[in-house]
């Protein structure tokens, strides 16, 4: 999957851990294309994305999922890591513009 011709949308939603709610569309901006949506940025827990929230806080984004019957999440978006790590960054860089 290539990364360059998405556009990241990012809507701030403070609950919990969840400060944002984020969508990305793929595809050309002036084409058709699709939406995936439902990928959370959180706070706490991951330090290693190298992003961090005013007070400090480290900074993750999870990927869309489902929760069953049983109170489990089910991620449903999957893709390899390098691309995964560069789509996460992409992700965190749109929060920080709309919060700094």
């Amino acid at each position: 999957m290539k990364l360059d011709n998405i556009v990241i949308k990012i809507i701030p939603h403070k609950k919990g851990k969840i400060v944002a709610l984020s969508s990305i569309h793929v595809g050309d901006a002036n084409e058709d294309g699709f939406d995936l949506k439902g990928f959370r940025i959180l706070r706490g827990m991951y330090p290693e994305s190298g992003y961090s929230d005013k007070d400090g806080t480290p900074l993750w984004v999870s990927a869309p999922s489902y929760l069953d019957d049983i109170g489990k999440h089910h991620p449903i978006f999957f893709t390899a890591a390098p691309q995964w790590k560069k789509l996460t960054a992409m992700i965190l860089e749109e929060y920080m513009k709309i919060v700094s």
